[in-house]
């Protein structure tokens, strides 16, 4: 598949810590996966919050980058996937993901 664009490695571009002041965004943006969209792209990750009693959890959000300079446009606000239930498979977050495009929608 060819891009649009060409990539051209930008180094740290996007940091919870110093971009999001959102108390479930408080360290990593890890295993990223892009998504193209017409004029920028949204690159979903997953993070942690500080350890609420000495337990992590992980939550997925995005941020858009502009394709022209890759400057911050928009950082999700909520987590994209909630936190399960206690005792199931995903009641501490999940990690990592794969976003792909079916129709209109985004599946993980």
């Amino acid at each position: 598949m060819n891009t649009s664009f060409e990539w051209t490695n930008r180094r740290l571009f996007f940091s919870p810590q110093r971009d999001a002041s959102l108390d479930w965004m408080d360290a990593f943006a890890q295993g990223p996966c892009v998504l193209e969209r017409d004029t920028y792209l949204r690159i979903y990750f997953s993070c942690r919050p500080k350890p609420i009693d000495g337990r992590y959890v992980s939550h997925s959000g995005y941020v858009d980058v502009a394709k022209e300079d890759f400057s911050i446009l928009r950082v999700s606000e909520r987590p994209i996937l909630e936190l399960g239930a206690r005792g199931t498979f995903d009641e501490f977050g999940v990690y990592p993901f794969s976003a792909i495009e079916v129709g209109d929608e985004v599946h993980a």
